[in-house]
């Protein structure tokens, strides 16, 4: 769980020089992260009764907002990496 915390530590400060550090493993976490704050985890089973996908950060209107960053960080850093 700590690790994760460190990638979106390095998504916020070091954004597209990450990719230097991490290579592929970088890009295919930020996919991870796009797919938990679009679409969501747990779509069906034991753990989801509700059978609602959970999104990273919850249901609350802060972790809206801050899903909003995460993917606006996101599609900077994809689009920078791709124009190069």
């Amino acid at each position: 769980m700590y690790y994760f915390f460190e990638y979106i530590a390095a998504l916020d400060v070091l954004g597209i020089e990450a990719t230097a550090v991490w290579g592929k493993q970088w890009m295919k976490l930020l996919a991870l992260v796009y797919e938990g704050i679009t679409t969501g985890y747990e779509q069906e089973g034991e753990n989801n009764v509700s059978g609602k996908p959970k999104l990273i950060g919850g249901d609350l209107p802060e972790a809206a907002a801050a899903r909003t960053r995460v993917l606006v960080e996101l599609e900077n850093v994809v689009s920078a990496v791709q124009a190069s």
